[in-house]
């Protein structure tokens, strides 16, 4: 077996993939251990996270380089230590009903780490989508420790918008001799977008990942620019990348992308949603 095909998401028999995106947090406080859990119950197969790292270096699963939006406390991941991270309530802001309750405050909901997600009883060898939000300090090297430690790399896909970061996770994993898969960087998408096809089956553009992971559209200035389509599609099967979409929470969208653009992947707040319409397809 070609070894990159050893890696869960590009084997073809997996079929379409549910992944929930930060856990499914449209259902459970985002990037969270009773989120990514719950995912697990409601279908998906895959989870989808976001990676800093706090002032001592320890790598955690958030999205944003701040704590504000999602806890009760304020200020950047990387400039709190560990423990004042381990301080807040990281479910205190989730709310499903516009903010008339909050029913996870006060529950013990934390940051949580990689770590704890790689060993979680439940969670363990759980295929996983993991971007680098993170830039300064880098933080290249503790998340390709945590991986290698957990034998996780065949279980990863690795993306980040950056393509600086990107490139410097393909290069440092390289070289410690990891065979590790990425998604391709914003630019690199937008580059990958406006290659002709007629340029890719030449053999004159070389992918630099395995896997297209994309929106279904957007925007340019005050225009949304369609993404997926039958363009896109055509010239990924040319270059045998599979294509995962974000996010995607209605329906109807769903069904389209997988009736009408056979994606192999969709990344959604509603696991439970897309499990559905998953069953539906099959006629179960």
């Amino acid at each position: 077996m070609n070894p990159a095909m050893a890696n869960f998401f590009l084997r073809d028999e997996t079929g379409l993939l549910n992944i929930a995106h930060r856990g499914g947090a449209a259902v459970r406080p985002e990037n969270t251990l009773p989120a990514f859990q719950n995912a697990l119950s409601l279908g998906a197969v895959a989870l989808e996270g976001d990676l800093h790292a706090t002032r001592d270096g320890v790598v955690v699963v958030s999205h944003d380089a701040t704590v504000d939006r999602t806890t009760n406390g304020h200020g950047y991941i990387k400039d709190l230590t560990f423990l004042e991270l381990r301080e807040l309530d990281a479910g205190y802001r989730h709310t499903q009903d516009g903010g008339a309750s909050y029913p996870y405050r006060g529950k013990g909901i934390l940051v949580p780490t990689l770590e704890e997600v790689f060993r979680d009883p439940i969670l363990a060898g759980t295929p996983m989508v993991l971007e680098i939000k993170q830039e300064e300090p880098n933080i290249t090297d503790p998340v390709l420790d945590l991986i290698h430690a957990h034998d996780m790399v065949d279980r990863l896909v690795m993306g980040s918008f950056s393509r600086t970061a990107l490139e410097g996770l393909r290069q440092r994993a390289t070289a410690r001799g990891m065979n590790l898969v990425t998604s391709l960087a914003e630019e690199e998408v937008f580059i990958f977008f406006m290659t002709l096809l007629e340029e890719m089956t030449r053999g004159d553009y070389v992918p630099p990942g395995k896997l297209l992971q994309v929106p279904v559209d957007h925007e340019v200035g005050d225009e949304k620019v369609e993404v997926v389509g039958p363009q896109l599609m055509a010239k990924a099967r040319a270059l045998g990348l599979k294509v995962h979409v974000w996010t995607v929470n209605e329906r109807e969208e769903m069904l389209w992308l997988i009736h009408e653009m056979g994606v192999e992947g969709i990344i959604t707040d509603d696991p439970g949603l897309l499990q559905e319409v998953i069953n539906e397809t099959r006629g179960a």
